[in-house]
């Protein structure tokens, strides 16, 4: 016979028992919504670095075979030329002193101090620096590079400090040419042995020492040349 007493507890534990299961089921089933998920790190996103277009600059070359040299330089220069017997060339930036080492006036900057020596595409610079004022060439010139070969020397000389890269970018492109030596003119005359020579009329073509190009040989070389006996 089923105790009355234990019949009313099992009827108040049951439901609670399955309460109890219930919720459970209901929590396990809502936990992977509710449960707390880590923030993610924050990542920065990387600004594209922006390569700057490189400029090209434009240059130009200047030659010239009398003095044996050429050079570049920037096309945004203006460049004007005086010859009177040695070159001067005028940039923007700087400028170009070409003399002859017999008549020799570039070594005006022998009351600069020389600072030092460079190699720039095999030729030897000697470098010249004076402060303001200085220099036998003019105010406010502080920079000079001079070169020489056989026969000439060449200055370049820049106006302010800030000349000194844009005259060695311009000596990386100098290139000494090659000067031809004068050759002698072969002469096809010869002196007379007199101070006269015959040019009397006569028969068959004309003498040539009586043409006009070799009296006028004659007169310039010849001592003692008097001229045509007509």
């Amino acid at each position: 016979m089923v105790n009355q007493r234990d019949s009313d507890t099992t009827f108040f534990i049951l439901p609670i028992i399955l309460l109890a299961i219930a919720f459970t089921v209901l929590l396990l089933t809502l936990y992977p919504y509710y449960q707390i998920k880590p923030v993610p790190k924050y990542v920065p996103t990387p600004t594209p670095t922006v390569t700057p277009t490189k400029i090209i600059q434009k240059w130009q070359t200047y030659r010239n075979d009398k003095f044996g040299f050429e050079f570049s330089y920037l096309a945004n220069n203006n460049l004007n030329e005086s010859d009177s017997g040695k070159l001067w060339l005028t940039l923007s930036t700087y400028s170009v002193l070409v003399e002859k080492l017999k008549s020799i006036g570039a070594d005006s900057f022998k009351t600069v101090p020389k600072v030092g020596t460079i190699v720039i595409n095999n030729v030897i610079w000697d470098i010249y620096h004076s402060p303001d004022g200085g220099g036998d060439h003019g105010e406010g010139e502080r920079n000079a590079y001079i070169a020489s070969n056989n026969t000439y020397q060449y200055t370049f000389y820049g106006f302010n400090q800030d000349s000194k890269s844009i005259i060695e970018e311009t000596l990386s492109t100098f290139k000494f040419l090659t000067i031809p030596t004068p050759t002698k003119a072969i002469t096809k005359f010869t002196c007379p042995k007199s101070g006269w020579v015959d040019c009397m009329p006569g028969p068959g073509p004309t003498k040539q020492q009586c043409q006009t190009d070799f009296l006028q040989w004659a007169t310039k070389n010849c001592p003692g040349f008097q001229g045509a006996a007509l």
